[in-house]
Order: structure tokens, then C-alpha cells, then sequence
């Protein structure tokens, strides 16, 4: 009976192994799905994952993974790998990049500690980048996947470092093959990178300066008034210490804004800027929220009813946000107005890290030069000026003092 039953099972066993080894290559493919995260669809093998976490996708198994991130910026890939590379604490080496500037790879090595030894980890970085979008890969291996392995010293036979998970020209194919199954639209977010700066000087007398975005395709301009401006129409732009006389309805003049005032800066800022910006490059813009920043009502001081807006508006029909100081001031009762603005402003899906540059820039305009200037030209005119009963007509003082004023606003 035992014997019977032996021979039962020996014939189980081998069509067991009969009909494995006769299985027909679509029975032994490998097990796939299709994994969708965040508009991003992959067909990935069993054993791996999809994920999405704060603006980055990660494709891994327990061995191997590549960060993926897709982000606007107005940086060169050069400049993004070694941001790369300080945030993650890591050197670059290996750089390879086209001439054409549109593809970039490079090694990142990073020393950490692991149990108070010095543990070396490498990773592989590649970055393309169409129009302002950068799309940043960063494979690298898990430590669990590989144990650490100690590098002697040829002159002692001591270890000095612990090598840790260093990512292979293996695992590399292997995570390039599977992504070439992705499809969709991916979340595109902005990299707030930090923006190269440059000092500019308005080649001017009196010219004021400020540190700028050092970015291809943007352009500086700035008069004797300390007046600056400065951008980029499809990445941001800025205008510092601005100043227009503004008509009333009533006595309109060739080449000034028309508007009246109420007293309101929000209301000068919705109606007067567009005009400004209409007449200067012919950009239409329409302001469609605005507001009030607390705690800098009557930031221009004496003469100004003024404060500080945040506001989004469009130009040309491309959403905008920007930072505003307006201030408004008669300049001749009942004729013209005086209307002051200082502003940064970015398109809503610009280059990441631009506003925060633009501020920068803001907060380092000196235009100390026009101020003295200003002052010095108010007082040679003051003593220079005879006028009977009066040190000085009251319309001439009036019409120097608002040119110098208007320097010191920011």
C-alpha cells in the first residue's frame, strides 16, 4: 500500500514538473500593473511601487529607486545640479552635460555616519529640461540591499570607510526600462532654487542699484531719479520707485493716465497701473483681486495716503501675482494727481524661486545717490529764488519737493 502510494506521488511530482517546464512563455512572464499617481501612469513589474510625496514621485523595490520631479525654473541645469547635490549634502563629480544645455548627468557621493563609521553613498543624477519645465532623476540603491564594505588603507591596512549603498550601472537600466512606460501629465511644480544674483548700477547719474536675477533673457533699466526696472515678461519683472502724474477725467493731457482719485491707493493701483503699463509696452492688464497687506497703512509717510497690496491680476490674459507699495498725492489741485508704486510681480505658473529673487531685489534698491541729488537741487532753489513776500513761490516749491519726495519712497 505504501509502495502504491509512493508511485502516486512520484507521478504527481514529475507532471508537476512536466508542466512547468512546458509552460508557454506568456504562463512565465513577469506579473505587471499599471500604477496611476498624480496624472503620472507607469507599468511597473511585481515588487515595485509608485509613489508621490511633497512634489516628488519614487519608483523603488527593495533594492533599487529613482526620485522623479518635475519642476519650472529659470535656472541652467549646471547651477540646479549643485543644489542638487548641497541639499542632499554631497559632492558633484562626473558632469556631463550637452551643449545644447537641454540634458545634464553627474554622480553625487555624500558621507554619513552609520554606527560612528564613515559610510560613503552614491547616486546618479540626470536632468532635462524643455522650456522653463527642469525634470530632475535621482537614482539611487537602499541601504538594506547592499552591506557595508571597509576600504583598507594601503599604507596602515586600516579601514577608513565604510562603503554603503552605491547605486550600479544595472540598477540604473533597470528603473530607465520600466520608466519607459510612463504616460500622462505629470505634476509640474515650481523649484524654489535659489536664483543667481548680480549687482546692477543705472548707468546714470544719480543711478541706483540693486541685486538682480542673473538670468538669460532678462534686461535692467534705471533713469537719474533712482527709478529702476528691470525682468522678464514670461518669468517675472519688477519697478522700483515709479512715479506718474495722473490727469483728472476733466482735463485729460496727452500721455498721462487719466483717473479719479478717491482717496483709496487700491482703486489708483486697478485703474493707473494698467494704463502705465499699456503705454510703455502695450500690454493689456486687468487687476482682479486686491489686498491690503496689515500693518502698512501710510508706509510712504507725509503726503501720501498710501499701503502695501497683494494682488493677482492678468496681462495679455496670463494670471499674475505681485507685491505693490502705491501711494496717492495731489500734485496740482483739481488738474493732476500724483500717483507712486513700487512693485515685484511673477506669472502664477513662472520659474520657482523668481519672487523670492525679485524680493531680494527689492530690499537691496539703494537709490541714495537720487535722494541727495534731490535734496541738493530743493535747496539750490530755495536760496536761489526771489520771490516777493515768500522765500520761495509756493508752485515752484511744490513742483521740486514732489521730484525729490518721490525718490525716497519705498
Amino acid at each position: 500500500m505504501n509502495r502504491s502510494l509512493a508511485r502516486i506521488a512520484a507521478v504527481l511530482v514529475m507532471s508537476i514538473i512536466a508542466s512547468v517546464m512546458l509552460a508557454s512563455p506568456a504562463q512565465a512572464r513577469v506579473v505587471k500593473r499599471v500604477v496611476k499617481v498624480q496624472g503620472l501612469r507607469v507599468t511597473v513589474p511585481a515588487g515595485y511601487t509608485l509613489r508621490w510625496n511633497k512634489g516628488t514621485y519614487t519608483l523603488a523595490n527593495r533594492q533599487r529607486f529613482v526620485k522623479i520631479t518635475y519642476g519650472r525654473s529659470a535656472i541652467a541645469l549646471k547651477p540646479t545640479a549643485n543644489q542638487v547635490a548641497k541639499g542632499l549634502k554631497g559632492s558633484l563629480s562626473g558632469v556631463k552635460a550637452a551643449k545644447n544645455g537641454r540634458t545634464l548627468s553627474a554622480t553625487i557621493t555624500r558621507y554619513t555616519r552609520v554606527r560612528g563609521k564613515r559610510t560613503k553613498v552614491v547616486y546618479k543624477l540626470v536632468l532635462t529640461r524643455r522650456g522653463i519645465r527642469t525634470t530632475i532623476q535621482l537614482y539611487g540603491r537602499k541601504a538594506a540591499a547592499r552591506r557595508g564594505v571597509h576600504r583598507r588603507s594601503a599604507a596602515t591596512g586600516r579601514a577608513t570607510d565604510i562603503f554603503g549603498p552605491i547605486v550600479t550601472a544595472l540598477d540604473v537600466a533597470q528603473l530607465n526600462r520600466i520608466l519607459q512606460s510612463r504616460r500622462g501629465v505629470p505634476r509640474v511644480i515650481p523649484l524654489n532654487l535659489s536664483v543667481p544674483m548680480k549687482r546692477f548700477q543705472a548707468n546714470v547719474q544719480n543711478g541706483a542699484s540693486a541685486l538682480v536675477p542673473n538670468l538669460p533673457g532678462w534686461n535692467y533699466n534705471g533713469t537719474d531719479t533712482g527709478y529702476l526696472t528691470g525682468g522678464n515678461i514670461s518669468q517675472g519683472t519688477f519697478e522700483l520707485g515709479g512715479f506718474r502724474l495722473v490727469s483728472y477725467p476733466a482735463f485729460p493731457a496727452q500721455g498721462t493716465p487719466v483717473a479719479q482719485p478717491d482717496g483709496n491707493p487700491a482703486t489708483a493701483l486697478a485703474q493707473v497701473l494698467p494704463q502705465h503699463w499699456k503705454a510703455g509696452s502695450g500690454m493689456d492688464a486687468t487687476f482682479t483681486n486686491i489686498q491690503e497687506i496689515p500693518g502698512f497703512a501710510g508706509v510712504l509717510g507725509a503726503g501720501y495716503i498710501s499701503s502695501r497690496y497683494q494682488a493677482a491680476f492678468t496681462i495679455n490674459g496670463t494670471p499674475w501675482v505681485g507685491v505693490f507699495t502705491v501711494g496717492v498725492s495731489d500734485a496740482v489741485q483739481g488738474i493732476s494727481w500724483g500717483f507712486y508704486f513700487s512693485y515685484v510681480a511673477v506669472p502664477v505658473n513662472g520659474p520657482g524661486g523668481v519672487a523670492q529673487a525679485l524680493m531680494t531685489t527689492w530690499s537691496t534698491w539703494n537709490n541714495d545717490a537720487a535722494v541727495t541729488a534731490g535734496l541738493n537741487r530743493t535747496m539750490n532753489i530755495i536760496r536761489t529764488t526771489k520771490v516777493p513776500g515768500a522765500p520761495i513761490d509756493p508752485a515752484v516749491f511744490e513742483y521740486t519737493n514732489q521730484l525729490w519726495t518721490d525718490y525716497i519712497r519705498g
